[in-house]
């Protein structure tokens, strides 16, 4: 007798099986049509019929050719603009359909080769319960819950089963991780074509300007209104930064250099003396401060019926140094500041005075990291390079001190106008005051940080320097944003490693059914509902039915008996 699952060597004897039963007429005539197709049977059964395993193999097939194509479609769309991507459906949802598919071939072989090792089971087993574990198998080979079970449910020694439910729970995990392979990204990148541009100066000349209507030579004494204009602005609000252009609206502009202007502040108060006198008109003080490098700046106090007390708030005075025959022409304007604060009596308003000096001088600015984002200028580093007068004249001559760290052209010029016109505007803006008024000194009173204020004043200054009469322009590669389409290929692993993983259990479990000469039934029910074994599981020539392709070709064979 032939015990299920099993297959037995074929000898020359023919097969007799136990407990024939009486043919009838019908089954007669069945057995003999059929003994011509199974006159002879094989000695040897080959690994598989055509038939046996050809859906898995199919299957497994098309699971592999599925993660091909999404790695061949990855490897296509790879930083590719996303723009580039012309077709109607997403790339997304092309990646999508070959995982789900790549997910549904996967699964059908690992289901048949659980199934078909679960007649493998029932040879091997010593456990009494056998039939029962046949339970856990089916279970096993319909998803991810069975599967689970059969960890702690059936001890068994081959590895086999559980690699089976292991690619069985892990293939839920392949769907998002694959949503995870293609991100979208955006980045600014480079425009054929298009430029930002900066102008910068390395000579600041508005030449010689009179009217030539009149006799003689007659100066303007307007030669750059925008200057006078970005002082003032620097003092009252936020300075006015340089017009960069950007024709994309996303620039990033490299380092360039220019003629600027710079300014040092230092704070005196401690060392500032003060000398004060009874004054008999006003019936107050009258001091003068005294800084460190000699500035001499007034204040006193008054006294009357009708306005009370009152004292000076702040108070300047200038030095000017920029002419053109001047030797120390590196320095445009100079101006020693007090201060005092507010609501004092006579006793206390000296306490808390304030003093600085401060000069601003011409000098190289390297600017770094400037870029225009979304049209908006965004400041980036200013580093000043002193600079040494080397030549006077109308044209005056600067050159970088530092040449070997100021990376661009270090030699500058400057009409002595221009430069004397500087001077003027910064002498009306710092024009002495006596006691607070409203005029543009008032901002210097009100001002929370002095030396951070005319350091604005020099910047405004020096963007306007930029876009002088003598500017030139600079070019640099314009950028914009775009989406580009990136892979992370790492998310491609565990698909790709349960694909492998179910290509090999199917190799693995067809040449374990070959050796130990197990017949194909898999998932096949037919074996379950067959009362006896010896006439239904045979062939009309009295031979086992070796795969589940015989067994359903016989099953109809019965069940076309069963209906007669």
């Amino acid at each position: 007798m032939v015990r299920p699952g099993f297959r037995e060597e074929l000898s020359n004897e023919p097969f007799i099986p136990s407990n024939p039963q009486p043919e009838s007429r019908t089954s007669r005539s069945s057995r003999k049509s059929t003994e011509v197709e199974n006159k002879t049977a094989p000695r040897h059964c080959t690994i598989f019929h055509k038939t046996d395993w050809a859906l898995e193999i199919l299957s497994s097939i098309f699971s592999v050719l599925c993660l091909i194509g999404i790695a061949i479609l990855l490897s296509y769309i790879q930083g590719r603009r996303l723009s580039s991507w012309t077709l109607a459906v997403s790339p997304n949802a092309f990646i999508s359909v070959l995982s789900t598919a790549s997910n549904a071939f996967l699964i059908l072989p690992v289901s048949e080769c659980i199934s078909q090792l679960k007649w493998w089971h029932l040879l091997r087993s010593k456990r009494t319960n056998r039939l029962e574990d046949l339970q856990l198998f089916d279970n096993a080979s319909r998803g991810p819950l069975g599967s689970v079970k059969f960890f702690w449910r059936l001890p068994t020694k081959s590895m086999l089963p559980y690699i089976g439910c292991i690619v069985t729970v892990a293939a839920i995990a392949i769907s998002p991780m694959i949503q995870q392979i293609l991100q979208f990204e955006s980045k600014r990148t480079q425009i054929d074509g298009a430029f930002a541009t900066v102008r910068t100066s390395q000579v600041y000349d508005y030449g010689s300007q009179w009217d030539s209507t009149m006799d003689g030579m007659t100066f303007q004494t307007t030669r750059d209104g925008q200057m006078h204009a970005a002082v003032a602005v620097a003092l009252y609000s936020d300075i006015r930064l340089p017009g960069l252009t950007c024709p994309t609206g996303s620039c990033d502009y490299e380092p360039y250099g220019s003629f600027a202007v710079t300014s040092q502040c230092d704070d005196v108060s401690s060392t500032t003396t003060s000398d004060c006198k009874t004054s008999n008109s006003s019936y107050g003080e009258s001091c003068t401060f005294t800084t460190p490098s000699g500035y001499n700046i007034s204040a006193h106090t008054s006294f009357s019926a009708h306005t009370g007390f009152t004292y000076t708030k702040i108070n300047t005075t200038e030095d000017a140094l920029g002419t053109a025959s001047d030797s120390r022409a590196d320095d445009i304007f100079t101006v020693g500041l007090v201060r005092f604060q507010g609501s004092q009596t006579d006793e206390t308003w000296k306490d808390g005075m304030e003093a600085y000096e401060c000069v601003f001088r011409y000098c190289a600015k390297q600017y770094t990291d400037w870029s225009v984002v979304n049209g908006s200028v965004i400041a980036g580093q200013e580093q000043a390079y002193t600079v040494n007068l080397t030549t006077q004249g109308p044209d005056i001559g600067y050159t970088v001190l530092d040449e070997e760290n100021y990376p661009f052209n270090g030699s500058f010029s400057i009409w002595y106008q221009d430069l004397a016109n500087m001077h003027t505007i910064l002498a009306d803006a710092f024009e002495p005051a006596g006691t607070s008024t409203l005029n543009v000194i008032n901002s210097l009173y009100v001002a929370d940080d002095i030396p951070q204020l005319m350091a604005n004043v020099s910047s405004a200054m020096s963007y306007r320097m930029m876009y002088g009469p003598n500017s030139t322009e600079t070019l640099f590669p314009a950028y914009e944003e775009a989406t580009f389409m990136e892979v992370y290929w790492l998310w491609l692993i565990l698909p790709a490693l349960l694909v492998l993983a179910s290509v090999l259990l199917l190799m693995v479990v067809v040449l374990v059914t070959h050796r130990e000469k197990q017949l194909i039934w898999k998932s096949s029910l037919t074996p379950f509902l067959m009362s006896e074994t010896s006439w239904p599981l045979m062939t009309a020539a009295q031979r086992p039915l070796w795969t589940k392709t015989g067994l359903d070709s016989r099953t109809a064979v019965i069940a076309n008996h069963l209906t007669k």
